[in-house]
């Protein structure tokens, strides 16, 4: 094939994985593998929360809470406000990682059912039908009487995205500075 009639020709060659210098060392034996730099501040985790549901001014779904959140350097909060048309809903849930529960009070809600049957994980108050699963894997319940609960969760789910991260710094540009 071109390749390795190619790679018998070059001087060396620069490989990106290690799967392709095993085939251009059968061709050229000057091949090395360099893993492509990647720009750590570019790429940086994020939590990025769902609120679904109108924003109150008696705030019954705890948007007290947003503040806190936009606080937070790591976390992203999508509000819905009412803006999203129904069939667009899938498609909403689809570009969010956790549904955001804050509510003081709640009936159901449906964006808890809505949210797991989307296959997202749910960050709510201990309301409505939330209370029912609780120990459910996906399902994190903090106290609303204690946002400190809410940022422990938060960090939890950080850090899972930053244990991800970890096997990748080592091939960050900083590294082949």
């Amino acid at each position: 094939p071109k390749y390795d009639k190619r790679a018998r020709q070059l001087d060396f060659c620069i490989c990106p994985c290690r799967i392709s210098c095993d085939q251009a060392l059968k061709f050229n034996r000057k091949s090395y593998l360099v893993y492509h730099g990647i720009n750590l501040d570019r790429f940086k985790p994020k939590l990025k929360l769902g609120f679904i549901g109108k924003i109150n001014t008696n705030g019954r779904k705890g948007e007290d809470l947003f503040d806190l959140l936009k606080k937070l350097p790591f976390v992203e909060l999508e509000v819905t406000n009412g803006t999203i048309a129904e069939d667009q809903m899938p498609q909403f849930y689809h570009s969010i990682d956790y549904v955001f529960i804050p509510s003081v009070v709640e009936g159901g809600p449906l964006c808890f059912q809505e949210g797991l049957a989307s296959g997202k994980e749910i960050i709510s108050s201990d309301v409505g039908m939330v209370h029912d699963f609780k120990g459910v894997e996906g399902v994190h319940i903090f106290d609303r009487s204690n946002p400190q609960t809410l940022f422990s969760i938060l960090e939890q789910l950080y850090q899972k995205k930053m244990n991800l991260r970890r096997h990748i710094e080592a091939y960050s540009e900083q590294y082949f500075i």
